[in-house]
Protein backbone atom coordinates (compact mmCIF):
# COMPACT_ATOMS: atom_id res chain seq x y z
CA UNK A 1 0.00 0.00 0.00
CA UNK A 2 1.44 3.28 -1.16
CA UNK A 3 1.26 6.49 1.48
CA UNK A 4 1.53 10.07 0.45
CA UNK A 5 2.62 13.32 2.08
CA UNK A 6 -0.67 14.35 3.59
CA UNK A 7 -2.33 17.59 2.66
CA UNK A 8 -2.87 19.12 5.98
CA UNK A 9 0.94 19.01 6.35
CA UNK A 10 1.18 20.59 2.04
CA UNK A 11 -1.22 23.50 3.16
CA UNK A 12 0.94 24.01 6.35
CA UNK A 13 4.12 24.64 4.11
CA UNK A 14 2.23 26.76 1.68
CA UNK A 15 2.09 29.66 4.33
CA UNK A 16 5.42 29.93 5.28
CA UNK A 17 6.04 32.15 2.56
CA UNK A 18 3.32 34.50 4.04
CA UNK A 19 5.39 34.23 7.54
CA UNK A 20 8.62 34.99 6.50
CA UNK A 21 6.98 37.88 4.30
CA UNK A 22 5.08 39.10 7.88
CA UNK A 23 8.38 39.44 9.38
CA UNK A 24 10.31 40.30 6.88
CA UNK A 25 8.29 43.62 6.61
CA UNK A 26 7.72 44.04 10.42
CA UNK A 27 11.16 42.85 12.29
CA UNK A 28 13.11 45.31 10.55
CA UNK A 29 10.33 47.94 10.49
CA UNK A 30 10.42 47.96 14.37
CA UNK A 31 14.52 47.28 14.73
CA UNK A 32 14.75 50.87 12.53
CA UNK A 33 12.26 52.52 14.54
CA UNK A 34 14.86 54.71 16.81
CA UNK A 35 16.78 55.00 13.56
CA UNK A 36 13.84 56.74 11.84
CA UNK A 37 13.37 58.93 14.60
CA UNK A 38 16.79 60.18 14.65
CA UNK A 39 17.13 62.91 12.20
CA UNK A 40 21.13 61.38 10.84
CA UNK A 41 19.46 58.43 9.27
CA UNK A 42 19.69 58.32 5.54
CA UNK A 43 16.51 57.45 4.81
CA UNK A 44 17.35 56.29 1.22
CA UNK A 45 19.59 53.90 2.31
CA UNK A 46 17.16 52.44 4.88
CA UNK A 47 14.58 51.74 3.00
CA UNK A 48 17.22 49.87 0.27
CA UNK A 49 18.36 47.42 2.71
CA UNK A 50 14.46 46.95 4.05
CA UNK A 51 13.40 46.06 0.22
CA UNK A 52 16.61 43.98 -0.27
CA UNK A 53 15.86 41.90 3.12
CA UNK A 54 12.33 41.98 2.14
CA UNK A 55 12.76 40.59 -1.42
CA UNK A 56 15.83 38.09 0.06
CA UNK A 57 13.25 36.70 2.35
CA UNK A 58 10.75 36.61 -0.44
CA UNK A 59 12.49 34.96 -3.19
CA UNK A 60 14.44 32.23 -0.82
CA UNK A 61 11.06 31.44 0.83
CA UNK A 62 9.12 31.02 -2.21
CA UNK A 63 11.76 28.79 -4.22
CA UNK A 64 11.64 26.57 -0.98
CA UNK A 65 8.03 26.03 -1.33
CA UNK A 66 8.79 25.20 -5.16
CA UNK A 67 11.06 22.63 -4.56
CA UNK A 68 8.98 21.57 -1.24
CA UNK A 69 5.87 21.21 -4.01
CA UNK A 70 8.09 19.19 -6.49
CA UNK A 71 9.31 16.55 -3.68
CA UNK A 72 5.08 15.97 -1.64
CA UNK A 73 3.57 15.22 -5.59
CA UNK A 74 6.69 12.53 -6.29
CA UNK A 75 7.12 11.34 -3.09
CA UNK A 76 5.97 7.92 -1.52
CA UNK A 77 6.66 4.94 0.62
CA UNK A 78 5.31 1.58 0.30
CA UNK A 79 4.96 -1.17 2.79
CA UNK A 80 6.64 -4.01 0.76
CA UNK A 81 7.75 -7.73 1.50
CA UNK A 82 11.45 -6.29 1.85
CA UNK A 83 10.69 -3.35 4.21
CA UNK A 84 9.32 0.14 3.53
CA UNK A 85 10.37 1.76 0.21
CA UNK A 86 11.33 5.81 0.77
CA UNK A 87 10.42 6.49 -2.93
CA UNK A 88 11.63 10.24 -3.96
CA UNK A 89 12.15 12.03 -7.01
CA UNK A 90 14.58 9.77 -9.02
CA UNK A 91 15.64 7.29 -6.52
CA UNK A 92 14.36 5.18 -3.80
CA UNK A 93 15.54 3.43 -0.40
CA UNK A 94 14.18 0.67 1.37
CA UNK A 95 14.66 0.02 4.95
CA UNK A 96 14.63 -3.41 5.83
CA UNK A 97 12.48 -4.68 8.43
CA UNK A 98 15.15 -6.49 10.25
CA UNK A 99 16.98 -2.83 11.04
CA UNK A 100 13.62 -2.02 12.91
CA UNK A 101 13.93 -1.90 16.56
CA UNK A 102 10.98 0.42 17.92
CA UNK A 103 8.13 1.67 17.31
CA UNK A 104 7.12 5.05 18.99
CA UNK A 105 2.96 5.73 18.30
CA UNK A 106 1.30 8.86 20.03
CA UNK A 107 -2.42 9.12 19.92
CA UNK A 108 -5.18 11.55 20.40
CA UNK A 109 -8.12 10.08 21.30
CA UNK A 110 -8.01 7.31 18.56
CA UNK A 111 -6.01 9.05 15.98
CA UNK A 112 -2.45 8.66 15.65
CA UNK A 113 -0.94 11.78 15.53
CA UNK A 114 3.40 10.49 15.65
CA UNK A 115 4.56 8.00 14.25
CA UNK A 116 8.49 7.05 15.03
CA UNK A 117 10.14 4.12 13.89
CA UNK A 118 13.79 3.26 15.62
CA UNK A 119 16.18 1.77 12.86
CA UNK A 120 19.74 0.50 14.08
CA UNK A 121 21.96 0.21 11.62
CA UNK A 122 25.00 -1.24 13.68
CA UNK A 123 26.69 1.40 16.01
CA UNK A 124 24.43 4.35 15.61
CA UNK A 125 20.39 4.19 15.91
CA UNK A 126 18.01 6.62 13.93
CA UNK A 127 14.77 8.22 14.16
CA UNK A 128 12.35 7.70 10.92
CA UNK A 129 9.54 10.47 11.52
CA UNK A 130 6.76 8.67 9.37
CA UNK A 131 4.25 11.53 10.71
CA UNK A 132 3.30 13.67 8.01
CA UNK A 133 2.26 10.86 5.79
CA UNK A 134 -1.77 10.41 5.23
CA UNK A 135 -3.78 7.65 6.82
CA UNK A 136 -1.24 6.92 9.86
CA UNK A 137 -3.79 4.17 11.27
CA UNK A 138 -3.54 2.26 8.01
CA UNK A 139 0.15 2.78 8.15
CA UNK A 140 1.02 1.73 11.81
CA UNK A 141 -1.41 -1.40 11.30
CA UNK A 142 1.09 -2.36 7.98
CA UNK A 143 4.13 -1.65 9.72
CA UNK A 144 3.00 -3.83 12.85
CA UNK A 145 1.73 -6.45 11.00
CA UNK A 146 4.72 -6.61 9.07
CA UNK A 147 6.72 -6.65 12.19
CA UNK A 148 4.56 -9.00 14.04
CA UNK A 149 5.39 -11.97 11.00
CA UNK A 150 9.51 -10.68 11.51
CA UNK A 151 9.08 -10.81 15.73
CA UNK A 152 10.93 -14.58 15.90
CA UNK A 153 13.82 -12.75 14.02
CA UNK A 154 14.03 -9.60 16.78
CA UNK A 155 12.32 -10.54 20.12
CA UNK A 156 13.34 -7.25 21.49
CA UNK A 157 10.97 -5.08 18.86
CA UNK A 158 8.07 -3.25 20.64
CA UNK A 159 4.48 -2.99 18.70
CA UNK A 160 1.83 -0.67 19.81
CA UNK A 161 -1.32 -2.66 20.53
Amino acid sequence: MRFTINEKYINRRKKDPYIVIFFCISLPMIMSMPLICDNDVNLKQLIFIHCSVFLAGVFLSLSNLKQFLKYARNHYIEITDDGIKDAQLDFYTVIPWSLIVDIKVKKRGSEIIKLKLIINNGDSSNKYDLSRYSHLNDLVREVTNRIKNQKGVRPNCSVPN
